[in-house]
């Protein structure tokens, strides 16, 4: 842990401080100017954001905020934290569908300087929201708009060793596709 912790604050440090004049049109970095907005944001909206990040480039259903996130305190207002995101343009609600997204440039930069514990959290609470039996087409409804999230949060929690709920999800995901009789991407 010590060593991703270490990697990640590097990675971060040169996020942040990138800026090519002759690439940018830009006096400072895509980076810069998200770090001024994520400043002035509520410890709630920077721990929404900072899951967000981990999840896919996708509309996320704003169901997923009912779902509990483990280990974190309870009087959370998700609904308030994700208003405040959207404030500041960090998050864009869909007009037709009661769900917004997460511009992939934000979560990129998000994903490269958030706290590694936010990757755990998202997948805790990807993993209570993605429940249901894959092979019940009466849950394809819920579990639908959930699987790039829940593709996306396992792929990254696998890649930083992290175990459990990981292989449920991946297996749930798996057996979403299948039988869906998406073979080619349940593979």
């Amino acid at each position: 842990l010590a060593g991703y912790l270490q990697e990640w604050r590097g990675q971060r440090d040169k996020l942040l401080a990138w800026n090519d004049p002759r690439l940018m049109q830009y006096p400072s970095s895509v980076a810069i100017t998200w770090q001024t907005s994520f400043d002035q944001l509520g410890e709630q909206a920077k721990r929404l954001l900072q899951r967000l990040a981990c999840l896919a480039a996708a509309p996320i259903p704003e169901s997923l905020l009912d779902v509990e996130v483990p280990e974190t305190a309870a009087d959370e207002d998700a609904y308030a934290a994700l208003a405040e995101l959207e404030s500041y343009s960090l998050v864009t609600r869909a007009d037709d569908a009661p769900a917004f997204t997460v511009h992939r440039l934000v979560q990129t930069v998000t994903r490269a300087t958030a706290d590694p514990a936010r990757l755990t959290e998202a997948l805790g609470w990807i993993g209570r929201a993605f429940i249901g039996d894959p092979g019940d087409v009466r849950d394809w409804p819920q579990l639908d708009p959930l699987l790039p999230h829940a593709q996306a949060v396992a792929t990254r929690a696998d890649e930083a060793g992290v175990a459990e709920p990981t292989a449920r999800l991946m297996n749930d995901c798996g057996l979403l596709l299948h039988n869906k009789a998406r073979f080619a991407e349940a593979g």
